[in-house]
């Protein structure tokens, strides 16, 4: 992998991940189109660490406090803590998932076909659970409750899966149990930064066996990762004050199935 190509990529993951698009899946299908070598895992999950510095910067106002609550700072204690056991439960199911199916879903990564065939149930599920959010509003609530935590969580550990988007598939599964789009959409993200975090200590030792001279494209790909990331997060938090997720429905049909026609020419 070239430090252009690893730039390119990095862009693609920034700019998706927090789009209810699938950035694992338009990494899947960038990278086959770009023919670019994919031994493992390590670029994916290290562009994903890009974007995770991004969602640390861009919601330094939510997961700071819940720091600070943690800590038993007096005025943040009592709600920091609630809002920390909310996103440990919704963690909990990626985290089993990754465990187990860990060599599975390595080998999906190198199946571009598979991810985009997903892209098509992403949109399937953006679609619907948009519908859901037009019906039910729970958006005076601002602490998930732990079964409230557990059912994101579980939308999250389906987007193991390259195809299907986390973001959108936890921010369909907030929807569905009656948030506003903007609320469910920040704990999504909040969950991202165990998720993310996890997977990159998992996988940083992997970097460092493939020696500095191929670690270079993977850090221009995070420093790509990471500035697309935090300006994907501030525009896509500011579209859904009053935009509707079924856009990014129809988007991800089109591009599962112009991925579908181009993966078959190739």
């Amino acid at each position: 992998m070239t430090i252009w190509q690893a730039i390119v990529l990095g862009l693609v993951q920034g700019v998706t991940e927090f789009l209810p698009v699938s950035s694992s899946g338009h990494l899947v299908i960038a990278g086959a189109l770009l023919d670019v070598p994919r031994e493992s895992l390590t670029f994916d999950i290290m562009v994903h660490f890009g974007t995770l510095i991004a969602v640390l910067v861009a919601l330094k106002d939510d997961w700071y406090p819940i720091l600070l609550g943690v800590l038993g700072h007096p005025q943040h204690k009592q709600e920091g803590r609630k809002r920390f056991l909310a996103v440990l439960v919704g963690s909990l199911p990626v985290a089993a998932a990754g465990l187990l199916l860990k060599d599975q879903v390595e080998e999906l990564f190198a199946a571009p076909r598979f991810a985009a065939a997903m892209l098509l149930v992403t949109g399937a599920i953006l679609w619907f659970s948009d519908r859901a959010a037009e019906r039910r509003d729970r958006s005076s609530l601002t602490i998930p409750t732990l079964s409230d935590a557990l059912w994101i969580g579980c939308g999250q550990a389906l987007a193991i899966l390259p195809g299907i988007s986390r973001s959108g598939s936890t921010l369909a599964a907030g929807l569905m149990r009656g948030f506003d789009r903007q609320g469910a959409a920040r704990f999504a993200f909040l969950l991202a930064i165990p998720a993310i975090l996890g997977a990159t200590l998992i996988e940083l030792p992997s970097l460092f066996e493939n020696g500095m001279e191929a670690s270079v494209p993977i850090l221009a790909g995070t420093a790509s990762a990471a500035l697309a990331g935090y300006a994907s997060i501030a525009l896509f938090l500011r579209f859904l004050k009053s935009g509707s997720l079924k856009g990014f429905a129809v988007y991800t049909w089109l591009a599962g199935l112009l991925a579908l026609w181009l993966v078959g020419r190739s």
